[in-house]
């Protein structure tokens, strides 16, 4: 059987490791929850998404599925020229 004192604080180290583990937890859901609004609500730093993600210049080959032709707003059609 244990003795009061070794009870009292074994009881106490293990309600404040659970304070604190529910207080990271807390904080952690607040953090999360902040940034969603932050990401849903805040105005955005770019206007198109090639602002943002860097394509490297690739030399087309020809008509393929990954090719980069169509890809921005701004390339000339030389097919409908006149």
């Amino acid at each position: 059987m244990l003795d009061p004192l070794t009870f009292a604080v074994k009881l106490n180290h293990a309600a404040t490791v659970a304070t604190m583990c529910t207080a990271g937890i807390a904080v952690h859901s607040m953090m999360r929850t902040l940034k969603g609004e932050q990401t849903l609500l805040g105005l955005p730093f770019h206007r198109r998404s090639e602002d943002v993600h860097d394509h490297p210049d690739v030399i087309a080959k020809g008509p393929r599925w990954t090719d980069h032709y169509g890809k921005r707003a701004h390339d000339v059609d030389v097919e409908h020229l006149r």
